[in-house]
C-alpha cells in the first residue's frame, strides 16, 4: 500500500525482558512482556480525575493497547512477534552528527 510507505507509525513498543549475557541482545523469553499501543502518556489518553469528587475520570478520547504478559510457554510466539517489528532493538544511539527526523511542512 503505498499511502503507508510515506507515513511514519504513531505506534508505541514496550519490550520490557533481560538482555543476554556477553551479548547484550535482548533474550526473549517465557517472562519478557510486550506492549503494543497507540497513545501517548497524556491526561487526555489515560484520563483525567475531576476535581469534583476525585472519583470520576474525564477520558477525552479513546486508545487501544495490546499486552503480552509474562506467561508459561509464551517464548516462541513472543520471538516471532519480535522478529518480524518493522525496526531494530535496542536502535542504535545517535552519533556525533546525527540529526533526528523531523517533519516540516
Amino acid at each position: 500500500m503505498p499511502e503507508l510507505e510515506s507515513n511514519l507509525y504513531h505506534t508505541k513498543f514496550i519490550v520490557a525482558g533481560q538482555l543476554a549475557p556477553f551479548t547484550g541482545k535482548l533474550a526473549i523469553t517465557d517472562n519478557t512482556v510486550l506492549y503494543f499501543g497507540s497513545h501517548n502518556f497524556s491526561a487526555g489518553a489515560w484520563g483525567n480525575q475531576e476535581l469534583k469528587n476525585l472519583v470520576q475520570l474525564h477520558m477525552s478520547n479513546t486508545e487501544l493497547g495490546i499486552l503480552f504478559p509474562a506467561q508459561a510457554e509464551s517464548r516462541t510466539f513472543k520471538r516471532l512477534i519480535f522478529e518480524t517489528l518493522p525496526l531494530k532493538l535496542p536502535p542504535q544511539p545517535y552519533g556525533k552528527y546525527d540529526r533526528p527526523f523531523i517533519l516540516q511542512k
